[in-house]
Parts: structure tokens; sequence; C-alpha cells
């Protein structure tokens, strides 16, 4: 069984949440989704802000700076945990000025 579209979508952000609950995040939204070449993974980009605890300068910093996250999932119809979060990386961007 694969997994749909939607629901790897949810499934990656809900991992992001709950990865980060301890910490100030917000504004966590879907990048871009693509599958791996082989179609059993799905490579799903999730941006947030992290806030920072620390003073005032920091915090409008941090709201600035959106950080990504590629989060790759089972897709594989042989797989025994369809949907199941294999990995989280960084996902770097280029900044355009």
């Amino acid at each position: 069984m694969t997994v749909e579209l939607k629901e790897a979508v949810k499934i990656a952000k809900t991992y992001i949440a709950e990865l980060y609950s301890d910490e100030p995040i917000s504004d966590i939204g879907l990048e871009e989704v693509m599958k791996d070449d082989s179609g059993n993974k799905w490579l799903i980009t999730i941006g947030f802000i992290r806030q920072s605890s620390s003073d005032t300068a920091n915090k409008f910093l941090a709201l600035r700076n959106r950080l990504y996250k590629r989060v790759e999932i089972d897709n594989s119809p042989q797989s025994s945990e369809p949907g199941k979060v294999l990995s989280v990386q960084n996902r770097v961007t280029l900044a355009i000025s």
C-alpha cells in the first residue's frame, strides 16, 4: 500500500511540529513535494520560523529567517510501515538579494 500526496504532507507537517514541540516555532507550511527516482519515497520540504528566546533584536532577526527541512517518507508498496518518516534533513536554499 502506498501513501497519497495529501496524507504524506500531513505526516510531514505533524512530524515537524512534534519534533520541535519543545521549541518556539511558527508558520509551519508546505514548500515543495517530490518523489525520489524510484517512486518509493516522498521528499517533502516543510518551512517554518524558529523563534529566538533571547533579546528583542534576535527575535526580530529570527522572524526573517525561514528554515526548511526535507522530510523523507516511506512510500514503497512493499513497506510494512507506509508513511513512516525515514529522515529529516536541512534543505539549503539560496538567498535572494
